[in-house]
């Protein structure tokens, strides 16, 4: 038997029946011994705890039974209690707890319809579900095709089901403003930096009042940095939000550049706060590439030619790389002050001073440029950044027009070619005058000494070139081996389309000579303004010093002048 006065477990064995559960359908309101081990109680019973004895581990976390709040264990283990609200700043996240803690991805617009983009407005939650482009099987007419905007052509590609948009000129829908002038919470002072995260929460350079600000999708302040690593920052003057979660911040003032994390916490610092040598002379934008390395904009130092100039750094800081100086020439530059890299690898710069946008490619070699000083279509003056849509176009901060302006793009593709089209109304190459370019980009109708064309077909050879063909088969009026090792084919051939090594032993095996394609011309990607504006809804754009972009295509325009940030919605850029 159990005695009462041990003040040990009193068991209960209720076996688990339909008549003794409470009505069919409640539960017992004894607490229940916690399952760490997850396997469950012995089969067909469920043990209860005397009262009085501990229920939770304190400090343990549960969800709230409508799953709405974080639960904690109280300090005597009797059960679980003080609510926390699972809530962030956010109005497009679906806000909830799971396993003990609370989770906020962005799914409150999914409409789970592969037909439609779902699009979240940041600063009020509503939700737009327009039709998506491009998405087979999704539309039947035109009429399935509306998206809502008079800027746009809706037509339904019937033959495959999907959606196709066109416009002339992009449009541009003004959504609303946050930020204004002020030292206070969410206010601003001249401001030169602006970053969107994927969350849809911004970070602001906040350069008058000396600090880095974090922002709610509606601008409300989340958290502040005024000091990181022994040092008050001082005239921040760019934010940066890496794909791999990194934030970075030139803190200009300082000649360094800070790392956050999310919360706005300062997490490193390039150079390390112990470096005694000069790294950067005044930082003025940063971007990263798919490996991790960052590229950033230097500006003019203090001594006369100094600065000016674009730093490729590793994932840790080091330098590896850098390219201009002090001028106008290619490659040099007049202030650069704002970056956007391609997924091609090109780095495109603002050259504030020389009114221009340069391109260099990846290890930081001159590529081409375009822009002239001026307030036509297509020239600039004083541009201070530059953000690329995920469809080439360029939004370009012409500060000194007080304007955005829009730009297309073509990047050129000679990837697997020889020969035609490079995309852009460019040339990949010329074929010899004895053969012909296909629509493949390769060329044929070569004819040998013997005869034998050298057309492009699958078979034996680098790309089936019987002048080839003779050495990778091992056929020929020569003894192969006394050329290549193996029994049927040279450890070289047949590895690209043209190779000199086979092409080479061809004309030792075979007498034979195919010729290799023309040096290809340099290829410089074309551009051409297609759209700008000046003002943002009523208001006229002061200076228009920085641009970013959102996951859902919005544009963030901060204006220095006026200490406020524009969203606008873009029509057409897709």
């Amino acid at each position: 038997m159990y005695r009462a006065g041990l003040g040990r477990f009193l068991a209960v064995t209720l076996w688990l029946c339909a008549a003794c559960s409470n009505g069919g359908g409640g539960t017992n309101s004894a607490p229940t011994r916690p399952d760490p081990d997850g396997r469950g109680n012995d089969s067909g019973v469920i043990e209860v705890l005397g009262e009085g004895m501990p229920v939770c581990q304190p400090g343990q976390a549960q969800c709230s039974s409508d799953g709405t709040a974080v639960e904690t264990c109280l300090e005597d283990g009797s059960g679980f209690g003080n609510p926390v609200a699972c809530q962030d700043a956010n109005p497009c996240s679906d806000e909830r707890c799971e396993d003990g803690a609370c989770i906020f991805p962005l799914t409150k617009c999914n409409d789970n319809d592969p037909c439609t983009q779902d699009i979240c407005m940041p600063f009020t939650g509503e939700c737009l579900h327009a039709p998506a482009a491009g998405r087979a099987q999704c539309c039947q007419k035109d009429e399935d095709c509306d998206d809502g905007f008079d800027e746009t052509t809706d037509l339904c590609d019937v033959a495959n089901g999907a959606c196709v948009f066109q416009a002339e000129v992009p449009g541009i829908e003004f959504l609303y403003k946050l930020g204004g002038k002020g030292t206070g919470d969410g206010q601003l002072s001249s401001p030169k930096g602006l970053a969107v995260l994927a969350d849809g929460r911004l970070v602001v350079a906040d350069s008058g009042n000396n600090r880095v600000l974090l922002l709610s999708p509606a601008g409300d302040q989340l958290a502040a940095v005024t000091e990181a690593f022994g040092k008050p920052v001082k005239a921040p003057g760019c934010a940066y939000a890496a794909a791999d979660g990194r934030i970075f911040v030139c803190d200009t003032g300082n000649d360094r550049v800070l790392l956050l994390d999310d919360t706005g916490s300062a997490t490193d610092v390039w150079p390390p706060a112990d470096y005694t040598g000069e790294l950067f002379l005044s930082p003025t934008d940063v971007t990263t590439d798919a490996e991790g390395f960052a590229y950033v904009a230097d500006g003019p130092g203090e001594e006369f030619d100094t600065g000016n100039r674009i730093m490729k750094l590793k994932p840790t800081g080091q330098v590896v790389g850098m390219q201009g100086k002090t001028g106008d020439a290619e490659g040099n530059f007049g202030g650069p002050s704002g970056l956007a890299l391609h997924p091609a690898g090109t780095l495109f710069i603002t050259d504030q001073g020389n009114d221009r946008v340069q391109v260099l490619d990846a290890a930081l070699a001159y590529v081409s440029q375009f822009g002239t000083e001026g307030s036509e279509p297509g020239q600039l003056k004083g541009p201070s950044d530059i953000a690329m849509a995920a469809s080439g176009v360029f939004f370009i901060a012409d500060a000194g027009n007080q304007r955005v302006q829009l730009f297309a793009s073509c990047q050129p593709d000679c990837t697997g070619k020889v020969c035609g089209d490079d995309g852009c109304g460019g040339s990949c190459g010329n074929c010899p005058s004895f053969g012909t370019c296909n629509g493949q980009g390769l060329c044929d109708g070569w004819v040998g000494e013997a005869g034998e064309g050298c057309n492009v077909q699958e078979g034996a050879g680098c790309g089936g070139c019987p002048a080839e063909n003779c050495v990778c088969t091992g056929e020929g009026a020569l003894d192969p081996s006394l050329f290549y090792e193996g029994a049927d084919k040279d450890e070289y051939c047949c590895s690209t389309q043209w190779d000199d090594v086979c092409i080479f032993e061809a004309q030792l095996v075979c007498g034979y000579s195919c010729p290799l394609p023309t040096e290809w011309p340099a290829l410089e990607p074309t551009f051409s303004a297609i759209a700008e504006f000046n003002t943002a809804g009523e208001t006229k754009l002061a200076s228009p010093l920085k641009v970013a972009l959102d996951a859902n295509g919005l544009l963030y325009v901060l204006d220095a002048v006026k200490s406020e940030i524009y969203v606008l919605r873009t029509v057409g850029t897709d």
